[in-house]
């Protein structure tokens, strides 16, 4: 059976993994493309777009993912788990819910996909060191 440390180690590996994808995604010619092209699409009656909700998301969970990678240990846990629990925000009805099946936006729905990702391993690595 593995210790709690053991588990976390394992997620901290799952965690570097996404975010060695998501790191990819975002840096491909791609995604910039279809960025770009987001710009321009207003999110619901409010006053940001698309792409600057996902970019919003990505600066956020990024914080995270660079706590479990790089941190000096993640001083709360359960807060951590608790704030990103609490951030339904992430589902894609949320950011890309009709553009997640348009042929359009694919490399964006697949970094929506990773960031969501990322979050449950968090989420199971705040687990693994507050137990």
């Amino acid at each position: 059976m593995n210790t709690n440390n053991e588990r976390a180690v394992q997620f901290q590996e799952l965690v570097r993994q996404v975010d060695i994808r998501i790191m990819a995604v975002y840096a491909s010619s791609e995604f910039k493309r279809e960025i770009r092209e987001l710009l321009k699409s207003k999110w619901e009656a409010e006053n940001t777009t698309v792409e600057g909700e996902i970019q919003y998301r990505y600066s956020y969970i990024a914080g995270y993912i660079y706590q479990v990678l790089y941190g000096q240990g993640m001083k709360q846990p359960r807060t951590v788990k608790q704030d990103l629990k609490e951030h339904s925000i992430f589902g894609r009805k949320h950011v890309l819910e009709w553009y997640k099946d348009s042929a359009e936006y694919k490399t964006v729905a697949y970094f929506v996909e990773l960031m969501e990702l990322a979050r449950a391993y968090i989420i199971d690595y705040c687990d693994a060191i507050s137990s």
